[in-house]
């Protein structure tokens, strides 16, 4: 009888665990499209989990990311920026790890769109719930350089060093730098 029990049990779980990582299945799936370069499949799962979970704040940012790349979609900036401040949005205000990353994928948009000014009052703003971030210093020295605070960005790729002195990006960075 204890073991009919014990199966039951066992079983109820796992039929649990399936429903509730229903959510997941579809983040991981597009995040394995996404990587490959499968943009639109990568776009399809992330909506399937967000129609699972409007609120899924790390669906929104992907896709924000996946926008971002998929050039041959029209309007790609536009979603890309949309999804960005969906994922800031909807995110719960107990997840500043999270916010702080969404902050960044909005930050990362404009840098790479030449709005240093939007650029880097999100970094700022992403650096303020994860200052320890060591990618989010990186990038805010990249954006604050190209704005023409060199002075400061610098500052800020070697406080990504400081974080994580393995971090290659940085050191090529300063070494290139240092030969100009």
């Amino acid at each position: 009888m204890k073991s009919a029990k014990v199966c039951f049990v066992g079983y109820f779980v796992l039929i649990m665990s399936f429903f509730i990582s229903g959510c997941t299945d579809y983040m991981k799936v597009g995040e394995a499209e996404y990587g490959k370069g499968n943009y639109q499949a990568a776009i399809e799962n992330f909506n399937k989990a967000i129609q699972k979970n409007p609120n899924n704040d790390e669906a929104y940012d992907d896709l924000a990311h996946v926008y971002r790349d998929f050039e041959a979609a029209p309007n790609h900036r536009d979603f890309a920026y949309s999804y960005a401040n969906k994922a800031i949005e909807v995110c719960s205000e107990g997840s500043t790890f999270n916010l702080a990353v969404h902050y960044m994928t909005l930050a990362d948009l404009y840098r790479q769109d030449d709005n240093y000014a939007e650029a880097n009052n999100n970094f700022k703003r992403s650096l303020e719930l994860n200052p320890d971030d060591y990618q989010t210093q990186f990038f805010y020295g990249v954006s604050l350089y190209a704005s023409g605070n060199q002075e400061a960005g610098i500052n800020h790729i070697k406080k990504s060093l400081k974080i994580n002195p393995d971090y290659q990006n940085a050191k090529n960075l300063l070494n290139k730098l240092r030969n100009y």
